[in-house]
């Protein structure tokens, strides 16, 4: 816990004037109402808790089995998630989100499917994956992830999603509300649901001042009484979990991850100054260029 701290400090004044920048935007545009000061204190425990996260996914790289058992306590709300049945189990990048989905897969001892995405270091990609695999977790290549999800819900298994990452209409996304703005975000979870009438929940695990993580209370998000799986329905539940990350991330602004660019995209018609620096209009889809004038 004092290298996450040491770690977490070095990070904020010498981890990059782009990055600090990146960070202070986001914390700018969702925590408005917040002084500069509370800002900062913010980014700074947010930082700590990300380096306490990936020191806790290098300790768990030996005896993960023996050590998730008392690493993470999950809230009594969590109880459904650990009985069979198929279930779409949505998280953020907000306290340690990785020791989370270990902890579900160790205890139901079923194997809990996930998305991920290549980390970029080869070593660390590789360790992350081992991870995950020896504490009951089946990896889902991105490309053709929904079939194969699909295929897991129906044969009454469990899935994780991240959800607060950007995801263009071009690979299935779509603009909700998050934290205030327009964010693109999948709608995965929102068909996988409709069409298999599993439930979708959302949890996440923060850190509790004796090293360890304890998970919120469970959030159920209600699927809409006419389930056709229309366009507009799937934005009703869509708009729905985003609703429900950005409630839970501004009760707990210290645990998220505010150093990614949550906004890199803004929808046609919307202003430039009501998005962070870093944002920019999608591409056009028929010639590859942005239609932002310049």
């Amino acid at each position: 816990m004092r290298l996450a701290r040491a770690l977490g400090s070095a990070a904020y004044h010498f981890g990059g004037t782009r990055t600090r920048r990146i960070a202070q935007a986001n914390l700018a545009l969702a925590l408005a109402d917040s002084s500069e000061s509370e800002r900062r204190g913010i980014l700074k425990q947010s930082l700590c808790t990300f380096a306490l996260s990936m020191l806790d996914v290098f300790w768990l790289s030996r005896d993960a089995a023996q050590k998730i058992e008392s690493l993470v306590e999950l809230d009594p709300t969590f109880d459904p998630v650990l009985k069979p049945g198929p279930m779409i189990c949505v998280t953020a990048h907000m306290g340690n989100w990785e020791a989370l989905g270990m902890a579900i897969s160790h205890r139901t001892g079923e194997p809990l499917a996930s998305v991920a995405a290549t980390i970029k270091n080869r070593r660390v990609n590789e360790l992350f994956v081992h991870l995950r695999r020896v504490t009951g977790q089946r990896i889902i290549p991105r490309k053709g992830a929904v079939r194969e999800l699909l295929k897991t819900l129906r044969s009454g298994r469990k899935i994780a999603l991240v959800m607060d990452q950007n995801t263009i209409p071009a690979e299935g996304g779509i603009f909700v509300d998050f934290l205030g703005r327009p964010a693109t975000m999948s709608t995965a979870p929102a068909l996988l649901a409709l069409r298999t009438g599993a439930p979708i929940v959302i949890g996440v695990a923060l850190p509790t001042p004796d090293g360890r993580y304890r998970t919120l209370p469970m959030v159920q998000v209600p699927l809409p009484s006419d389930c056709d799986g229309s366009d507009a329905v799937v934005r009703t539940v869509t708009a729905r979990i985003a609703d429900e990350l950005s409630a839970l991330i501004r009760a707990h602004p210290e645990a998220w991850v505010w150093s990614y660019k949550r906004w890199k995209y803004r929808p046609t018609g919307s202003r430039e100054e009501d998005f962070p620096f870093y944002a920019h209009l999608l591409p056009d889809a028929n010639t590859g260029t942005s239609s932002q004038n310049n």
